[in-house]
């Protein structure tokens, strides 16, 4: 089998575009991102997928969304130094829409979501709540029409009702990838500690997949679903809904999501089902408030590979340190990987579309 049965991806997050007094401070940090990233592809290959999950900007506003355009051009242009560009896969984050006034009619009856509006929303399709979801998101989504237009390789082939949900499938040399995007920001329309109280519907889901849902994971190698949040900030239904309708056992190989400033990858495994491997990944510019005045930056994203045959998931989680001499410098997060030996973790991962077991070891022949 041909070395290239593999899927490389980039996985970024919670970049806050337009946070106030963080302008000058990327300036150092982009340099040293882009040295990264050349650095890691002359060693173990061009990128095929940057995953992208939310939180683009600070407040949703059209010049931030600007701003953000310009440094993913940039970014383009340095991976066009070292191979094909990769393909764009994004959803959006709580800070990437508009928020509407605490009165707003439609508004309070998104945060008060219940069965009725999930019915009014995702099946009858009424247009006021539809409309009202959309305005808050509209900055987001003329976003995606400038990024397209820039020459950046976006990629989305059916979207859902709301906006951010989509799906795409991404071919390379035979392999192809699924990749579910859902927007698990659309409930969180006010401010405040919203963990435990966000809402989703497996609408979301099947409105966002062309076909036979089972038959669409089974026709694909490997299959991915991107989140903001992490499932864990949804209200206790609504994790029902995503353990049970929205990715059960045997459907999504990973859930990459973001939010939460810090990296972290798991797997868990429930009634002996297979491990259900979840992906978090830090901040690409964190600057977060303690105390009265005390403020920590945080920067991070990791690459990331799935090889097929072995059935193999690797990566290399990345942070930004400042350096004994002054500066910052990109290494390998040292609590994501602790072993001083190793610039990565490599573990095995359970591949689950009919598609994927046909190349698993025990089926494939050297």
């Amino acid at each position: 089998m041909a070395n290239q049965e593999y899927l490389s991806w980039l996985h970024i997050s919670d970049f806050h575009v337009g946070m106030k007094g963080a302008g000058l401070l990327w300036t150092q940090i982009k340099q040293r991102m882009i040295e990264d990233i050349i650095n890691h592809s002359t060693r173990h290959g061009a990128i095929d997928l940057v995953i992208f999950s939310g939180d683009i900007v600070q407040k949703g506003e059209e010049a931030e969304f600007n701003l953000a355009l310009k440094e993913l051009v940039e970014l383009w242009e340095a991976f066009e130094t070292v191979g094909p560009p990769p393909k764009l896969f994004l959803v959006p984050g709580n800070h990437d829409l508009v928020r509407p006034s605490k009165t707003d009619p439609i508004a309070l009856a998104v945060a008060a979501y219940n069965a009725e509006l999930e019915v009014a929303i995702f099946e009858k399709k009424h247009d006021h709540y539809i409309q009202g979801i959309e305005k808050s998101f509209h900055n987001y989504t003329s976003f995606l029409a400038k990024l397209t237009n820039s020459g950046i390789p976006v990629i989305s082939d059916k979207k859902g009702v709301l906006p951010g949900d989509h799906s795409a499938i991404f071919e390379k040399s035979g392999v192809s990838v699924g990749l579910v995007g859902i927007n698990s920001s659309w409930t969180h329309i006010f401010d405040g500690d919203m963990q435990g109280k966000l809402s989703l519907s497996h609408h979301q889901l099947f409105n966002s997949v062309d076909g036979n849902l089972p038959q669409w994971i089974d026709n694909n190698d490997i299959n991915l679903i991107v989140t903001h949040h992490p499932a864990n900030w949804f209200t206790e239904h609504s994790q029902e809904v995503f353990l049970n309708e929205v990715s059960p056992s045997g459907w999504f190989d990973a859930h990459l999501h973001g939010h939460m400033h810090e990296s972290m990858s798991k797997s868990e495994s429930i009634n002996s089902s297979p491990g259900r491997l979840s992906i978090q990944v830090a901040s690409l510019f964190g600057l977060d408030s303690y105390g009265t005045a005390k403020k920590i930056r945080t920067h991070g994203y990791y690459f990331a590979k799935i090889c097929l045959v072995e059935h193999k998931y690797t990566s290399w989680p990345r942070k930004a340190i400042q350096v004994g001499g002054g500066g910052w410098q990109i290494k390998k997060d040292q609590i994501a990987v602790p072993d001083d030996e190793q610039s990565s973790n490599t573990a095995d991962i359970i591949l689950n579309s009919k598609k994927a077991q046909k190349k698993s070891p025990k089926n494939f022949q050297s």
